[in-house]
């Protein structure tokens, strides 16, 4: 490396409202370095993406590329000065062939911009476009799918077109926004293998992603996010053993009190050699999992290792393409989602799905939308013994409640059906460390009253603080299965976060 920094990020500051999703973020990429930005979930990298590349406009702080102060100026001005960038969601023509996807998007560098790509360029200029486009493919890979429909590639081969078509842009500094995203870990480490040759030919590359383990072992540097903040910078293998770093994707929480044991009973849950794809993303491997009445099962393990696709392949939300559900012993092929709640499931999903312009009160009943009204009266009171607060402002629109509040709204709303297994997708998301302890607290109360509970969360220690048995899941299969209280000890669940 040169030294030479390419990209200067001074005291970057992005608010949505009230809430700083970046908050005086710093940090540089030097000119031939691949630099990886990572973080857990809702760490702020996504926003960084965005205001750096034009997206987004910031709230404070500068951009500089090249020493040119960039700040604010829009997508295609920043891709003319050498700045380009992927998304995180392929974005390909899927109707237009491999090599005139790279043909469309080199536009930025031929004379008459666009509308030479479209309808055609003098021979002497076509035979170097051709030309070039050959080379991009062959360099990525994709040569001998030149001619192919781009929409029929396989997933993984849509994503190192995306980065293709980036390169047609001639950049200085690409940045790769999750490149990773959906696939298992050779394609990741082909993936990784691609940047590094792109690297070697003279781009400067940053990459954001949160699979640490394949930006721990490809990147030169790592800067960490959480909340908003840089918690680290510096080579990889000093920083994915800092405190602040392991706590950050592992959580914190491990002094709250465990339930009390179970006998071994019935499974209220079997899920047998599971299978689910987003088109050609397989995003479930013959997974496999049982969770026992009276039992909190948590299920944890990296973004994007599969677990809030089991949950919502377990309420009937997304489609299975192989393997078996049962819920009670009653097999769930077929069954409606509405079905399953009536069988006994609650489902409280990833990010809360409250209605905000309904008051706390209409959120709730309609959490018992088909039970009578002696039943759902008697529900509220168990609710608000569950949640005071909620009681307080029953009146109060959902959406001017906090975040803690909320997060016990949903439950509270799932709870209401009375289920006999409540699905439960990272309730900790976002809140404070005392009100992620009061949630875990809550789900022992609940739990001690019998209700069976599958766990995804994020906060790793804190889930296997609560929870009687877990699983680790990794790329969609299940890796590694125990008694909580064995696994939190485990430097195997280290090494799925991390790598380390």
């Amino acid at each position: 490396m040169s030294g030479r920094e390419v990209l200067q990020v001074e005291e970057l500051t992005r608010s949505f409202g009230g809430f700083a999703a970046v908050a005086d973020l710093s940090f540089h990429v030097e000119e031939g370095e691949i630099l990886g930005l990572v973080g857990p979930n809702g760490a702020g990298k996504t926003t960084t993406f965005n205001v750096v590349t034009g997206f987004l406009k910031p709230s404070g702080g500068k951009v500089r590329f090249r020493g040119e102060d960039v700040t604010g100026l829009a997508p295609h001005a920043l891709a003319r000065r050498g700045m380009v960038r992927t998304f995180q969601h392929t974005r390909v023509f899927s109707d237009l062939s491999v090599a005139d996807n790279i043909r469309v998007a080199g536009h930025l560098r031929e004379r008459g911009g666009i509308w030479r790509s479209v309808f055609g360029s003098p021979g002497n200029e076509r035979s170097a476009v051709q030309g070039r486009v050959r080379e991009i493919l062959e360099r990525v890979g994709l040569g001998a799918l030149a001619g192919n429909r781009a929409g029929s590639l396989a997933y993984g081969e849509q994503r190192i077109l995306e980065i293709a078509l980036a390169l047609a842009a001639q950049p200085q500094l690409l940045l790769l926004d999750e490149p990773f995203a959906g696939m298992n870990e050779s394609e990741s480490s082909a993936a990784m293998d691609l940047i590094h040759r792109i690297r070697d030919d003279g781009v400067t590359v940053l990459v954001i992603d949160h699979h640490m383990q394949t930006m721990a072992r490809g990147c030169d540097r790592l800067v960490v996010m959480d909340h908003g903040l840089k918690l680290a910078e510096g080579r990889p293998a000093d920083v994915v053993n800092e405190p602040a770093v392991v706590e950050a994707y592992l959580g914190a929480g491990s002094d709250v009190t465990a339930p009390a044991t179970v006998a071994q009973a019935e499974a209220v849950l079997d899920v047998s050699e599971l299978d689910v794809r987003y088109d050609r993303v397989r995003a479930l491997r013959g997974t496999s999992l049982t969770v026992r009445r009276g039992e909190i099962v948590a299920l944890v393990g990296a973004n994007g290792a599969g677990k809030t696709t089991l949950l919502r392949a377990v309420s009937g939300l997304v489609p299975v393409t192989g393997g078996r559900i049962e819920l009670l012993g009653r097999n769930l092929a077929g069954v409606s989602p509405v079905a399953r709640v009536r069988g006994g499931l609650a489902h409280c999903p990833e990010g809360r799905e409250i209605f905000p312009r309904m008051t706390v009160l209409e959120n709730l009943l309609l959490g018992a939308a088909d039970r009578e009204p002696d039943a759902s009266a008697s529900e509220l009171e168990h609710v608000f013994r569950l949640f005071p607060r909620l009681e307080e402002r029953t009146s109060q629109f959902a959406g001017s409640l906090s975040g803690g509040e909320q997060q016990m709204l949903a439950i509270g709303r799932a709870v209401m059906s009375r289920p006999k297994l409540l699905l439960l997708d990272e309730p900790t998301l976002g809140l404070s460390p005392l009100l992620a302890r009061e949630v875990a607290e809550t789900l022992v109360r609940l739990n001690a009253g019998g209700l069976s509970v599958l766990l995804v969360e994020q906060n790793a220690v804190l889930a296997l603080a609560i929870a009687h048995r877990a699983y680790v899941i990794e790329n969609g299969r299940i890796a590694l299965a125990g008694p909580a209280a064995e696994l939190r000890n485990d430097e195997s669940v280290k090494r799925v976060y991390l790598g380390a």
